[in-house]
């Protein structure tokens, strides 16, 4: 009995630990916080060229028109995303910040990351926190010359990531491993992208898929060119879904084999009327089998880019790590590029621990007390220290068997009558005297 009394407290207090673990590690209450992207927004670079040529802008005027057919349409939002895509690799200096929120329940994942670029330079970060924590990673990825590219993808323990960080840089993490170098092609095998790390997706865009629900306009007050881009998943030729899907098919089979089949692909962008992309915003979704298991993959990303230098400067100056150096060392920071290389030379730091060896190491913890109280006591009683506590157990191990005797049907014994009553004579018989007493 003792010993089961025990077990339940172990149990209580598991369950305490992982229900506490779960409630203040990963708290998100996700109808009250404030989305992290919202809280910035760019503004026109009018100091940059024009990205369009001559044939591109007949085909968008030609999809703006009031009688634009359904395939003008098409043409011209085929052809605004392919801009939008080339200014992410021709712009000198650029950042894009990227919030995605995928899956659901112990699938869900958050994401939070940025691309940071200057001349040659660009510096990638993306954190990932999965509910399933196990699943949790960092990507990092940068490049200092455009010939040679580093990645390292870090497991959970790059760092505890269960909070909303509402300032740049959206994430936080501990490099644990020094990332590895890689050429174009080698680094290519390991981020399965298209062309280029910077472009807008890597989903390739083909025309005959543009779905009929795809539009285009124009607001010239603001100077931007607002585009709802959606995929026809219903199209019956599945070869053509395939090559459309093929590096995001890639990239997710190289976490776990599953064959994917898109339902839904809609995205709403933004593009500046010299053709850089504003802002980015699709919601996908999609099913499949692993083994014998249903899977399936609802995700909404959101991305916005800026170029002006002073805006980018003011976002980076809020980060934790410029504002933790010595004022000389912030002087020195004067352009992206400082801070393309403060974080190409992050220091390997200890990883942290994440929630669920948090909660490992307070259940162990307070599990270890527990048997050592418990053994304890049991020790104290076998020796006599504790004889109230002894004889409460002996009274209760009575009472135990006397109530699983009487379901039994068995009669408790009677108490054996002494032979020797001191009520009683020895002998009925008076007791003779001796007639020849001893001379």
């Amino acid at each position: 009995m003792q010993k089961k009394r025990a077990l339940l407290l172990i149990v209580a207090l598991l369950i305490i630990v992982v229900s506490s673990t779960v409630l203040f590690a990963c708290n998100k209450d996700k109808g009250q916080r404030q989305h992290a992207l919202d809280l910035e927004e760019g503004t026109y670079p009018d100091m940059l060229p024009s990205l369009f040529n001559s044939e591109e802008l007949a085909k968008i005027n030609a999809g703006l028109s009031s009688t634009a057919s359904v395939d003008a349409v098409k043409e011209a939002v085929f052809t605004i995303y392919n801009v939008a895509n080339r200014s992410r690799k021709v712009t000198d200096t650029s950042l894009m910040i990227q919030h995605t929120e995928s899956g659901s329940g112990v699938s869900a994942m958050d994401f939070k990351g940025y691309i940071l670029k200057s001349g040659k330079s660009w510096y990638y970060q993306l954190p990932r926190e999965a509910a399933f924590d196990a699943l949790s990673n960092t990507q990092v990825a940068y490049t200092l010359d455009q010939e040679t590219f580093y990645y390292a993808k870090l497991d959970a323990n790059s760092g505890a990531k269960c909070h909303d960080i509402d300032t740049f840089p959206y994430g936080e993490f501990i490099l644990t491993e020094a990332p590895k170098a890689y050429t174009f092609d080698e680094y290519r095998e390991h981020r399965f992208f298209l062309d280029d790390q910077l472009e807008l997706c890597n989903m390739k865009l083909i025309l005959d898929l543009v779905d009929e629900t795809s539009s285009i306009s124009y607001n010239a007050e603001d100077h931007i060119y607002t585009v709802h881009l959606n995929i026809d998943c219903d199209n019956g030729d599945l070869d053509l879904l395939k090559e459309w899907a093929a590096q995001a098919q890639a990239e997710a089979n190289s976490e776990m084999e599953v064959e994917r089949t898109y339902e839904k692909w809609d995205s709403i962008f933004e593009v500046w009327e010299n053709g850089y992309v504003k802002s980015l915003e699709y919601d996908e979704y999609w099913k499949g089998k692993i083994g014998s298991f249903d899977l399936d993959g609802p995700a909404t990303s959101y991305f916005k880019f800026f170029y002006d230098e002073a805006e980018i400067m003011a976002l980076l100056k809020q980060d934790t790590r410029y504002n933790a150096l010595p004022e000389e060392d912030k002087e020195a920071m004067v352009s992206p590029l400082e801070f393309i290389e403060m974080y190409c030379g992050t220091e390997i730091g200890k990883p942290n621990l994440v929630s669920w060896q948090i909660g490992l190491i307070v259940f162990g913890c307070i599990a270890f007390a527990v048997i050592v109280i418990v053994v304890g006591i049991e020790v104290a009683v076998k020796k006599g220290r504790l004889p109230k506590l002894a004889s409460k157990r002996e009274a209760a191990k009575q009472k135990r068997l006397a109530k699983k005797n009487a379901k039994k049907g068995i009669q408790p014994e009677e108490p054996e009558q002494n032979v020797f009553n001191e009520f009683e004579p020895v002998n009925d018989q008076p007791v003779e005297e001796d007639q020849n007493p001893e001379e």
